[in-house]
């Protein structure tokens, strides 16, 4: 089974006080400043792209290297066929 997405406000980068967490490596594609928040495009591999939104002005540069903490107490996934959640 594929999986379309996980909501975006379960991600962090570099932060890992998270109890149950996952971790993906991934480089900076594209950064987005919308001024309160930042949407950082990260390359997982494979042509994988993960969009994380975080709070504030964050100075990342294109190319750099990130770690995305996953918080896998608060994770929804959502089935790529039917977009319906499957956690």
């Amino acid at each position: 089974m594929e999986f379309k997405g996980i909501k975006g406000k379960l991600l962090q980068v570099g932060l890992e006080h998270v109890k149950k967490s996952a971790k993906i490596e991934g480089t900076v594609d594209f950064v987005e400043a919308l001024g309160t928040d930042t949407i950082v495009h990260a390359n997982i591999g494979n042509g994988q792209i993960i969009k994380v939104k975080l709070p504030g002005h964050i100075p990342l540069e294109v190319g750099s290297k990130v770690k995305i903490v996953i918080d896998l107490d608060n994770i929804h996934v959502f089935d790529k066929n039917t977009e319906k959640a499957i956690i």
